[in-house]
């Protein structure tokens, strides 16, 4: 079972997610380990200053009111790409 490490400061909204992660197949724990396996979500995520950073770092951006399908896909997405920027290879020389 793929493993994600789920960050909010929202109690309530952490445990939400939580819940449809696990239902999704996906295991929620702590595990710092897993920093290079992000998905931001915000509720600031079309504030230019805080989206410009992440795109440049290739960290998926998502809008903390969008539909919660596409969080899960977005979560999907970079466990499928190795959970570096850029795919599996990136930052390799």
């Amino acid at each position: 079972m793929p493993k994600v490490l789920l960050v909010d400061d929202e109690t309530a909204v952490r445990n939400a997610l939580r819940k449809i992660f696990e239902r999704a197949g996906l295991e929620v724990r702590r595990a710092p380990h897993l920093r290079d396996r992000v998905v931001f979500l915000t509720g600031a995520a079309r504030d230019p200053s805080v989206h410009r950073s992440l795109e440049q770092r290739g960290v998926p951006l998502v809008y903390k009111l969008d539909d919660l399908q596409i969080v899960l896909d977005a979560v999907r997405l970079t466990l499928l790409r190795g959970g570096r920027p850029g795919g599996p290879t990136a930052g390799r020389a």
